[in-house]
């Protein structure tokens, strides 16, 4: 289970990502396969943690998904998680100030 998802380091900020996004992210499952989305969340982590990048990159990754399909906001991550890994998180997201799809 992911709650349960180890790292060969320590990584506080992750492991705080990791449970701020499941219980964000709840119950939700991914459209492809119906497994739970933070499978899809952990797996993008493991990769970056693999790779040896920091603590806030890869905590950034697990959060990577909540501003979109949460009803968490950037200033709550920022507070819980510092303007590093809130303007990663913001970056990657969709911006719905733009209109055209395929440009967000």
């Amino acid at each position: 289970m992911p709650e349960e998802l180890t790292f060969a380091r320590e990584l506080p900020l992750t492991q705080a990502a990791i449970g701020f996004a499941r219980e964000r992210h709840g119950d939700q499952r991914r459209a492809a396969d119906r497994a739970p989305f933070m499978v899809h969340l952990v797996e993008v982590a493991s990769l970056l943690e693999r790779s040896r990048y920091p603590d806030h990159v890869v905590a950034a990754a697990v959060l990577h998904d909540v501003l979109e399909d949460t009803d968490a906001d950037p200033a709550d991550l920022e507070a819980r998680f510092g303007q590093e890994v809130a303007a990663l998180v913001a970056l990657v997201s969709d911006d719905p100030a733009i209109a055209d799809e395929e440009e967000r």
